[in-house]
Parts: structure tokens; C-alpha cells; sequence
């Protein structure tokens, strides 16, 4: 999925709640490049949002019903407007690229799996988000998937800092 489809389903896209955000950015990560995905199995996405099977059922039903989601030859789809880029706010400049031997170094460090749930779509995230101060460097990376760095978003505290497991293993 394009970048901008990703956005719009992180941000713009109209849900109803954060079960049905995350679903829908769970399925946006999982696209092909025809834009499809199959639908993936509830237990899992349960599972990921701590609520029951019933819950992620339900939840994609309303997304059916409200047209988010569409079944077009047995794959399915997204039913996203694809936005505009995002301009950035006067003054603020893009987020500076993580050089590829940090990036090789933390996954190599973490384990080449997300911290928090064990996923293989992996991202960096900031422990203390940038965006608040935080550092630019090795010393402030983890190894997250997409959808547990999302969901992280720029929560602070120990109990976000997933860098913890890696240091008792």
C-alpha cells in the first residue's frame, strides 16, 4: 500500500473506535501491490488488540456494512481515498532517514523481530518520539512492527521502552 493510503488509514480514515483503526491499519500493512489483501484471520487480530474473537468479527462486519471494506474476486479491499501528501507545518522539516548500519545494527541487536509482539513487519521507533526531544541515535531505537509502532505512537514511560527484554535476554 502507498504511503499516503497508509496515512490515511492511521489518521483519516473514518472508524469507528481504535478496534476498527487497527484493524484497518493491520490490513493496509498487509496489502499487495495490486492494493489487495486476504482477509486475515480473526484470532490473531484478537489476539493483537486484546479483545475477543467476537469483537474483531463484529468490528470488520460494521467495516462491510459501511463500505470500508470490499470483496471484488474472492480478494479483498481497502475502499480508501487516497490523499493528497500531507504538507508539513511551516517551520518543521521532514524526519531525518535512519542510516542503514543503524538500522541493520538495532535489528541485528533486537533480534530482527518486533519487541513488543514478536512480528516480522518491521519499523524503527524513537523510545523517546522525536517529535518530544528525543535523541536521534542508536542510544533512543527499538525494533518494532509497524503496527505495535503505531499503536506506540508518542507514548512515554518505561513500560514503552521494549529495548528491556533485549537487555535480560
Amino acid at each position: 500500500m502507498s504511503m499516503e493510503s497508509l496515512v490515511w488509514a492511521m489518521t483519516s480514515a473514518r472508524t469507528d473506535g481504535p478496534l476498527e483503526r487497527l484493524i484497518l491499519i493491520y490490513l493496509a500493512d498487509g496489502t499487495q501491490s495490486d492494493e489487495s489483501f486476504a482477509m486475515p484471520e480473526e484470532e490473531p487480530l484478537a489476539e493483537l488488540a486484546g479483545v475477543s474473537v467476537e469483537a474483531v468479527i463484529n468490528a470488520v462486519d460494521r467495516m462491510k456494512s459501511r463500505g470500508l471494506l470490499e470483496a471484488q474476486a474472492g480478494r479483498w479491499y481497502i475502499a480508501s481515498p487516497i490523499a493528497p501528501p500531507i504538507a508539513l507545518p511551516p517551520g518543521r522539516s521532514p524526519k531525518a532517514q535512519i542510516d542503514p548500519e543503524d538500522r541493520d545494527w538495532i535489528y541485528e541487536r533486537d533480534g530482527h523481530q518486533c519487541l513488543r509482539c514478536g512480528g516480522a513487519a518491521l519499523s524503527i521507533d524513537h523510545v523517546i518520539p522525536e517529535s518530544l526531544g528525543g535523541p536521534t541515535d542508536r542510544t533512543n531505537f527499538q525494533t518494532l512492527c509497524r503496527v505495535c509502532n503505531s499503536w506506540k505512537g508518542t507514548k512515554l514511560g518505561a513500560e514503552f521502552d521494549y529495548r528491556r527484554k533485549v537487555a535480560r535476554s
